[in-house]
C-alpha cells in the first residue's frame, strides 16, 4: 500500500510538472477595461482579457462577439482647421497649399497595400471609405478576433522646435511627416503563447511566430570599433510599430516621427547599423532584445508582401531602401524557409518581390549600352549625363530605377540620387557576409557594386553615412569571400577584378572551377560557374604523392589500379 502511494505521489508530481510546463507557454492574461500604449488609450465597454506580446505591444481577447471600443484618445478629429502651408523651408509661400478642414488622429484595421491610408487627410493616399469615426458608448467600434488596430496621433503644428516642416511639392498640404506617433492593438480569438511575436498588422490572416524558434548562436560577435553605437538606444528605435503599408514616396508622410525613420536613407542607415550591431560583440542579452525587435519589423514587412505588396518597395530615388534585410534576418533567425527565400524569384517570374536596393544594382550589358546611346534614353538631367560604352560591359553599376525603367540609367558618378543609396548599405551587406546569407540574398550585383562604391568613395564624405559601418567595413570586409576592386584606381569607371584572399581572379581567365586559385574563390564563385559543390586542394604534397606512386608501382599494380589508387589518395587528401 505504501509502495502504491509512492507511485501515485510520483505520478501526481509528474502531472503537476507537465501542467506547469504547459501553463508556462500560455500568456498570463489579466482583465482590463482600457489600454494605454505610447500615448494612445483605447477604452472598452467592459473588461476583456489582455496582455502583451514579447515585443511589448498589447493584445485583447475576443471571446466570440468581438471587443467594443467606446473611446480612442486622442479622438479622431474630422474638422481640424489648418492654414495654407509655406514651402518646406518654412519661409517661401506655397501657392499650391490651401487652408481647409482636415481629418486627423485616424485609425485603421488590418491596413494593407491596397487600402490607402486613413490616418490624416492632409497626406496623400487618403481613403475616405476607411476612415473610422470617433467611437462612443452608444456607437462602439466593434473589432473581431485576428484584427490589428493601428491608431495615430497627428502633428497639429509645424515649423517649430519638435515639429516637422511642410512636405511641399507632391503633398502640398502635408507635413513631413504628418504623423507624430502611432500604436497598435491586436484583437485575438484565442490566448497566444507567452513567447509569441505580435502577428503582422496587414490582413486578417495572422501567423504567429515564436521566440522559442530563435537560435541566437547564429549571431556573430565581431569585435566592435570605437564608434560602435549604444545598443539600447538603437533598440529603442525599433520598439514601436513601423508603418510601411502605403509604399513608395507617399508612405513617408504617414511614417510616425516618434516611431521610425522617415526617408529611405535614414531608414536604411538605422537598419544597416542594427544589422552590424547584431553581429558584433555586445552581450548576448543586449543583442537578444534588439534581435527580437528587428525580427518583429521583418514579420510586419513580410506580412505586407503576403497581403499583396510584392511591388511595394520598387526602386525610386532613395525612398524604399532598407526593407529587405529585416525580412531575410527574421527568416534566418526563425528558421522560416519562405521568409528567408523571399528573393528566390527573379524579375518577370511569378512571386517576384521588388526590393529597392536590388532593382537599382546591376551589371552593365550590351542592352544598357544600346539604351543609353539610343533615342529612348531619358535620364534625370539634374546631373551630368554620360552614356555607357562597350568597354563598360560587366561593370557593377547603379541606376535610379534600373529594373523597371532602364532608360533612366546614367553612367556619370554624380547621377541623381546615386549618393543617397549605397552610403547606407555597407552594414547590412557586411552582416549578410558574416551570417553567410549571400546566396539567400540572391542578387550578386549589390555586393559587387558596394565594393565598387567603397573603393571609389574612399576619403569622401559620401562614402558612408555611419562611422561605425565604415570602420567595420574597412576592418572586416576582406575576411569574407572575394572583394571587387578596380584595375585602374585613378579611373572611376575602370573595370575590375576580384581579390580572393590576396589571389587575383579575372573572370576572363576563368573557364572552370578548377581555374580558381583557392578554396575561398571556389566557395564565393565570383564568376558564377556553379562551383558550390566543387572542392580544390590548395597545396598537394608532391613528395608524398611520388613516394606513394613508386610504392604502388613496386607492387606491380595495373594502370587502371594505379589511377584508382591516385584518385582515392586525392579524395583522402581533400
Amino acid at each position: 500500500m505504501q509502495y502504491l502511494f509512492k507511485i501515485m505521489k510520483r505520478g501526481f508530481l509528474i502531472f503537476v510538472v507537465i501542467l506547469i510546463i504547459n501553463i508556462s507557454f500560455i500568456s498570463a492574461s489579466y482583465p482590463c477595461s482600457s489600454i494605454t500604449h505610447y500615448g494612445i488609450t483605447w477604452t472598452f465597454d467592459k473588461e476583456y482579457q489582455c496582455d502583451q506580446f514579447v515585443n511589448g505591444d498589447y493584445w485583447v481577447l475576443d471571446e466570440g462577439t468581438g471587443i467594443n471600443i467606446i473611446k480612442i484618445d486622442p479622438a479622431p478629429k474630422e474638422d481640424f482647421y489648418q492654414d495654407a502651408l509655406p514651402s518646406y523651408d518654412c519661409e517661401t509661400p506655397n501657392l499650391e497649399s490651401a487652408a481647409s478642414n482636415y481629418k486627423i488622429h485616424g485609425s485603421m484595421i488590418n491596413p494593407g497595400p491596397d487600402d490607402g491610408q486613413a490616418y490624416d487627410s492632409r497626406a496623400s493616399g487618403f481613403n475616405e471609405d476607411a476612415w473610422i469615426n470617433p467611437p462612443f458608448s452608444s456607437s462602439p467600434l466593434n473589432i473581431i478576433g485576428n484584427s490589428s488596430l493601428i491608431s495615430s496621433i497627428s502633428f497639429t503644428d509645424y515649423c517649430k522646435d519638435g515639429y516637422p516642416n511642410p512636405y511641399g511639392g507632391a503633398m502640398d498640404n502635408a507635413l513631413r511627416p504628418t504623423l507624430k506617433e502611432a500604436s497598435i492593438l491586436t484583437v485575438l480569438g484565442e490566448i497566444p503563447d507567452s513567447n509569441a511575436f505580435r502577428p503582422w498588422y496587414s490582413d486578417d490572416e495572422k501567423i504567429f511566430y515564436n521566440t522559442e524558434n530563435i537560435n541566437y548562436s547564429k549571431l556573430k560577435s565581431l569585435e566592435r570599433t570605437s564608434s560602435a553605437p549604444n545598443i539600447s538606444e538603437y533598440t529603442s528605435l525599433f520598439t514601436r510599430v513601423w508603418i510601411d503599408h502605403l509604399g513608395n514616396w507617399i508612405n513617408e508622410a504617414i511614417q510616425p516621427k516618434d516611431n521610425m525613420p522617415q526617408y529611405g536613407r535614414s531608414y536604411s542607415r538605422v537598419v544597416s547599423d542594427a544589422a552590424l550591431m547584431l553581429n558584433s560583440d555586445y552581450s548576448l542579452e543586449e543583442k537578444e532584445i534588439l534581435a527580437m525587435h528587428v525580427i518583429q519589423n521583418g514579420i510586419d514587412l513580410y506580412g505586407i508582401i503576403k497581403n499583396g505588396g510584392e511591388d511595394h518597395w520598387t526602386a525610386n530615388g532613395g525612398i524604399s531602401q532598407g526593407r529587405k534585410f529585416p525580412i531575410i534576418f527574421a527568416g534566418y533567425m526563425l528558421d522560416d524557409n519562405e521568409m528567408i527565400k523571399i528573393s528566390e524569384a527573379q524579375y518577370g517570374e511569378a512571386d517576384y518581390v521588388s526590393f529597392h536596393e536590388d532593382e537599382q544594382t546591376f551589371y552593365i550589358s550590351q542592352e544598357t549600352v544600346d539604351i543609353t546611346n539610343g533615342e529612348t534614353w531619358d535620364p534625370d538631367e539634374r546631373a551630368t549625363l554620360l552614356s555607357y560604352e562597350a568597354d563598360d560591359i560587366g561593370l557593377p553599376e547603379w541606376g535610379i530605377r534600373h529594373q523597371v525603367r532602364p532608360v533612366a540609367d546614367n553612367k556619370h558618378w554624380t547621377a541623381t540620387y546615386r549618393h543617397l543609396n549605397a552610403l547606407t548599405w555597407a552594414g547590412f551587406i557586411l552582416a549578410i557576409y558574416a551570417m553567410d546569407l549571400k546566396e539567400e540574398w540572391n542578387h550578386d550585383a549589390i555586393f559587387d557594386y558596394q565594393d565598387r562604391h567603397m573603393d571609389v568613395m574612399t576619403g569622401d564624405k559620401y562614402r558612408l553615412d555611419s562611422d561605425f559601418q565604415e570602420e567595420m567595413w574597412d576592418l572586416y570586409r576582406d575576411d569574407y569571400g572575394c572583394t571587387w576592386k578596380r584595375i585602374d584606381v585613378e579611373n572611376i569607371y575602370s573595370q575590375g577584378y576580384y581579390d580572393c584572399n590576396e589571389e587575383i581572379v579575372d573572370c576572363a581567365d576563368i573557364s572552370s572551377c578548377s581555374n580558381y586559385p583557392n578554396q575561398r574563390a571556389i566557395v564565393y564563385d565570383p564568376c558564377n560557374l556553379g562551383c558550390q559543390d566543387f572542392e580544390c586542394i590548395d597545396e598537394i604534397d608532391i613528395d608524398e604523392l611520388i613516394v606513394n606512386i613508386e610504392d604502388w608501382k613496386y607492387n606491380s599494380i595495373s594502370s587502371i589500379q594505379l589511377v584508382t589508387a591516385i584518385n582515392e589518395w586525392m579524395e583522402g587528401y581533400q
